[in-house]
């Protein structure tokens, strides 16, 4: 049975000082992936960074901070955030796919098992 390693990444690790996507940093941790998947390794990356990267998409130099504009960066932001990530990870021929959830799909026995079998699934395949 392979090991499962899950790495949790913050917008912190992800973005410069300006709040930019550390291209660099985030190369980085994809090579430190794959290297994981070469030794045999179940890796789940559970990734912040899509509000932050929407909020420099979209060029706002202010902190705005209602659930509405957040949604609208994260939506905007993840987009590229997992475009990025495809990119990356083509690179080892590493296919990726997503799963976007909330603290309410934990929430009832149902809702959780059905993420638990959406990320089995992606890890079996």
């Amino acid at each position: 049975m392979k090991k499962r390693i899950v790495v949790k990444v913050g917008s912190n690790v992800l973005t410069t000082d300006k709040g930019k996507l550390d291209i660099t940093r985030m190369s980085a941790l994809v090579d430190q992936i794959a290297w994981l998947r070469e030794r045999d390794y179940d890796v789940v990356l559970v990734t912040s960074g899509a509000v932050a990267c929407g909020r420099k998409e979209l060029q706002v130099d202010h902190q705005l901070d209602s659930v509405e504009q957040r949604q609208l960066f994260s939506a905007m932001g993840q987009v590229k955030l997992i475009n990025l990530y495809y990119d990356l990870f083509r690179e080892y021929n590493i296919h990726i796919g997503q799963v976007l959830t909330t603290k309410e799909n934990f929430q009832s026995d149902r809702s959780y098992q059905n993420q638990r079998a959406c990320v089995e699934v992606m890890l079996e395949n």
